[in-house]
């Protein structure tokens, strides 16, 4: 059993922001163990996208999202936020 990161594939996958449809009938691939860069402007849906990868949009969060092994992906993704959620009272 290997434990290098498994490549992830979003499928078919729809996201709407205030009644806006930022995608919808996606396919997209996360090489495992390779760096992957969102690049854009503002309101394209990059921070959603990412909280939708990592089951945070709360609406069938492992529906379409499948891990090249098989494995669920609770517990195998990370997400921070562009704030600093975790840690408020730190000054850095």
């Amino acid at each position: 059993m290997s434990d290098a990161a498994p490549t992830v594939y979003l499928r078919n996958i729809c996201l709407a922001y205030q009644n806006q449809v930022l995608f919808k009938h996606m396919d997209f691939c996360l090489p495992g163990a390779q760096t992957t860069c969102l690049l854009g402007r503002s309101g394209l849906g990059k921070t959603s996208l990412l909280k939708l990868i990592a089951g945070l949009t709360g609406k069938h969060p492992d529906a379409n999202r499948v891990a090249s092994d098989g494995k669920p992906l609770v517990g195998r993704i990370a997400y921070l936020s562009q704030t600093n959620p975790l840690l408020p009272w730190l000054n850095y």
